[in-house]
């Protein structure tokens, strides 16, 4: 009797010990939950290892027979993911789209550092796939606009007598709310006084000083980027160069220094100081088109010209139609308040205008952003300003549809028809239209960039 209770109690023992093996293979399996019960998604928390990865995937999935790469880069603090909307814009237009990974929690170390490892990477997705592979386009956010005018000094070769970057014919060069000319002098930035600047080397490194234009004695390295010659004719060998802007309500990059308008520096720049024409509109959102003629680094608009359209009348839309009269008395009371306290903590600008001397050989820093303007408009631009309509959402993640997560992909969704009209520009058989245009990929310019670059 004894033995008996004894085997039914091992056979008890084993049977619960194979029941608890199985639970933990069951739980083994599943996604490790955080205290909230969803699940995790590892994925999102680092870009994959291999650059040319995603662009393989992309490859061996897609129908697409492009030989056309586009190149993204996110700015400052940024990661691939930021830009996923535009990614697949350009994708539903047959393109080969790949998100750079390499300045991922690595944008403090400077431009020049960031430009490099840019370059690296785009040189080795290159050479994977360069049987595949014809055209480059290059599209940059914020500080990744001035990582891919950094990392044009490297990739670009005109040495076999024909204009190449990356060893491919160059398509279509888009820098985004780009801070072309630093961020100091323009926008709410401008009211800072000049003895806080040295915080932009606290919060954002070496990539701080530079925007700043605190970096060198002698010339900072945008000025010296500017007039890079081979940088320059590198942008010059692209058939579409496009600056896009928001007009206000970007609190990081003014329209000023990402059209490179050196005397634009006011936060909210009304359209009707351009001669500017309407070419899109959306709800919250408009789209304009400066005329080339109406831009000038050397002089200030000072006329108020509206381009009309076919029936005769003006394009311009009236800010203050409808629903948003409501909204111009709380945009007025912001406002109100904005300004005691940028009267309350900045100094007298008139007084230490003339005084602060940033560099020398007698160059204060308005001297600096017009020559730098002057070295940078050598190229032609076409040049789009962005206006949206709600002051209390900024606009700086708004004009690419940030979308690294759900809630930005929702916060940031009025920006879906900006990044659209953008991804028209980049079209998968752009052969025709460089025939058209009549590009000559010799490697003879004539264009004044094949001079030495203007440093008056």
């Amino acid at each position: 009797m004894f033995a008996g209770e004894v085997h039914v109690l091992l056979l008890g023992i084993d049977k619960a010990q194979r029941c608890h093996n199985s639970n933990l293979a069951l739980t083994s399996r599943r996604t490790p939950l955080p205290r909230s019960g969803r699940a995790v998604n590892t994925q999102r928390r680092a870009p994959p290892r291999d650059a040319a990865s995603k662009l393989q995937l992309q490859m061996e999935t897609s129908n697409t027979s492009s030989k056309h790469v586009c190149f993204l880069v996110h700015g400052l603090q940024g990661a691939p993911g930021d830009l996923t909307y535009l990614a697949h814009a350009l994708q539903q237009r047959g393109l080969l789209v790949h998100t750079v990974q390499c300045n991922w929690r690595r944008t403090t170390d400077g431009i020049s550092s960031g430009g490099k490892r840019v370059a690296a990477e785009i040189e080795h997705v290159v050479a994977d796939y360069r049987s595949r592979l014809q055209w480059i386009s290059l599209v940059g956010f914020s500080l990744g606009g001035l990582y891919v005018r950094s990392a044009l000094e490297t990739l670009f070769d005109d040495t076999e007598g024909t204009t190449k970057v990356a060893g491919l014919e160059p398509h279509t060069l888009i820098c985004i709310a780009t801070p072309h000319l630093g961020v100091s002098s323009y926008g709410l930035l401008r009211y800072c006084p000049r003895w806080s600047h040295f915080l932009a080397g606290v919060f954002a490194g070496q990539t701080g000083r530079e925007l700043f234009l605190l970096d060198e004695e002698q010339e900072p390295l945008l000025l010296r980027m500017a007039q890079h010659r081979a940088a320059l004719r590198a942008m010059a060998a692209f058939s579409v160069r496009l600056l896009v802007a928001n007009l206000s309500y970007d609190l990081m990059v003014n329209a000023g220094t990402s059209l490179v308008l050196p005397y634009e520096r006011r936060y909210r720049v009304p359209v009707t100081t351009y001669e500017a024409t309407c070419i899109h509109q959306a709800p919250h959102v408009r789209i304009w088109q400066l005329r080339p003629e109406a831009i000038s680094a050397s002089s200030r608009p000072e006329t108020l010209q509206l381009k009309p359209d076919v029936a005769g009348a003006s394009v311009l839309v009236s800010p203050f139609s409808s629903g948003a009269r409501v909204l111009y008395l709380l945009r007025s009371f912001v406002y109100f308040c904005g300004a005691w306290l940028v009267i309350l903590c900045t100094e007298d600008q008139k007084t230490k205008k003339k005084k602060n001397v940033q560099h020398s050989g007698g160059s204060d820093r308005e001297d600096i952003e017009r020559r730098m303007a002057s070295a940078l408009n050598q190229v032609s631009w076409d040049r789009y300003a962005v206006e949206f309509d709600a002051p209390w959402i900024p606009a700086h993640n708004r004009i690419v549809a940030w979308s690294r997560n759900d809630f930005g992909a929702w916060l940031w969704r009025h920006g879906r028809p900006v990044v659209d009209h953008i991804a028209t520009h980049v079209e998968n058989c752009p052969s025709a239209q460089l025939v058209d245009a009549g590009v000559d990929r010799s490697g003879t310019s004539n264009s004044p960039i094949d001079a030495e670059p203007q440093v008056s």
